[in-house]
């Protein structure tokens, strides 16, 4: 039986001295066509954001006041076979999974991989990543996975932008969703509510909002 906490950031929300600030929540479906419809009927817009440079996967974003977005993420029109293979959320979008991982903005990716491996949280090495937008400007980031478990799905990845994030955030240059403030809650399911309590303390230095 699974069971719910709330992973809380209603303002950049500081704990010991990491940036819990969201950056956007990833949305997986098997055509991104769909998934814009699917929020296109209940009011909420969204922009197309391009393919990803990884030969796998494109999106579209819905992007609000506060710097937030989703993430609504699906196979590009003919991918690579391999790289879909190692895609980590291949499954999710091939399933129509929804929700699938949360990622936090990370100011400096370096210091924040060092001080939770310090508090014996595993994190991957960065990774480049980028995407072109349909008016063509091109898009640089790194990202790093935080824990053992699928990227984003319990911990939130780390991403730090090399271009500038407003550019990534706002394809048509402003929030598409207008009506809403962004992002302020991300509700993870575990198995074991005092153990994922237990890691999020350890990760962050203060107990997860229950």
């Amino acid at each position: 039986m699974r069971r719910f906490f709330f992973a809380q950031a209603l303002f950049p929300l500081l704990l010991a001295g990491a940036d819990l600030t969201i950056d956007h929540v990833t949305v997986a479906g098997a055509r991104l066509k769909d998934l814009q419809a699917a929020l296109t009927g209940v009011g909420i817009r969204s922009d197309y954001g391009g393919a990803h440079g990884n030969r796998a996967t494109a999106m579209a974003i819905v992007s609000f006041h506060d710097g937030s977005y989703l993430e609504l993420i699906a196979l590009q029109q003919n991918p690579d076979p391999k790289m879909v293979e190692l895609h980590p959320w291949a499954k999710l979008m091939q399933s129509d999974a929804g929700p699938c991982a949360w990622a936090v903005r990370a100011v400096d990716l370096e210091a924040s991989e060092k001080r939770l491996k310090e508090a014996g949280i595993p994190v991957s090495e960065p990774e480049r990543g980028g995407r072109r937008r349909p008016d063509g400007k091109s898009l640089e980031w790194q990202t790093a996975q935080v824990g053992d478990q699928g990227r984003g799905a319990f911990f939130p990845f780390l991403i730090q932008d090399f271009s500038p994030r407003k550019d990534r955030v706002y394809p048509g240059g402003k929030p598409s969703a207008p009506d809403f403030t962004g992002v302020t809650k991300v509700v993870i399911a575990v198995r074991d509510l005092d153990e994922a309590v237990k890691r999020y303390r350890q990760a962050y230095g203060a107990p997860a909002s229950l």
